[in-house]
């Protein structure tokens, strides 16, 4: 019984006495990059970098920043939304107003809008292009709201966590070297 006592007490005071701390389960290995996900495009010869949304139920609108990099090393910074529930194959208006000020952003292209009703809700999804600029202005601005629509305009104020996507983005888009995807 002593040793039985002597064995557990051991097992007990190891961790204390070595330095290590005890631990129920393994550590998680960080992310590469905290609220972003990176993923390798082998068609598209290109890995993209997006904003992580880690609420859930996930918001009725999403607008976001993504970087695209080139094997090559090229980057461009492209501003993407998503709005669920709401059944548009186009869009006649996109609008921003940041800090007061108004920015339009034309809808010129052939598949800017496309819709998708094969999950359990549907989603527009809009592709607004490469908008560096655009981006670095939500990035550093204070009040941000979107506005878009077909028949009707729908109003978006985007929130702090939303500006800190924007914000974390830009910042990662300036690094020297944009990280590798996670294996």
């Amino acid at each position: 019984m002593n040793r039985t006592i002597f064995g557990l007490a051991l097992i007990i005071l190891a961790p204390l006495l070595t330095g290590t701390k005890p631990s129920a389960r393994p550590e998680q290995p960080p992310e590469p990059i905290p609220g972003v996900e990176a993923m390798h495009d082998e068609r598209a010869k290109a890995t993209f970098y997006y904003p992580i949304f880690n609420q859930w139920p996930q918001p009725e609108v999403m607008i976001y920043p993504a970087i695209a990099k080139s094997d090559g090393g090229s980057r461009t910074m492209v501003l993407r939304m998503a709005v669920k529930d709401v059944w548009m194959h186009s869009m006649d208006l996109f609008a921003l107003r940041v800090d007061g000020d108004s920015v339009n952003v034309p809808l010129n292209e052939k598949d800017a809008v496309t819709f998708d009703a094969s999950g359990c809700r549907s989603v527009t999804k809009v592709n607004l292009g490469q908008q560096e600029a655009l981006v670095r202005k939500i990035a550093t601005g204070r009040q941000v709201e979107v506005s878009f629509g077909k028949s009707t305009t729908m109003h978006y104020q985007l929130d702090r966590d939303d500006l800190d996507r924007f914000k974390r983005m830009v910042a990662l888009f300036d690094t020297k070297e944009l990280p590798p995807v996670k294996a």
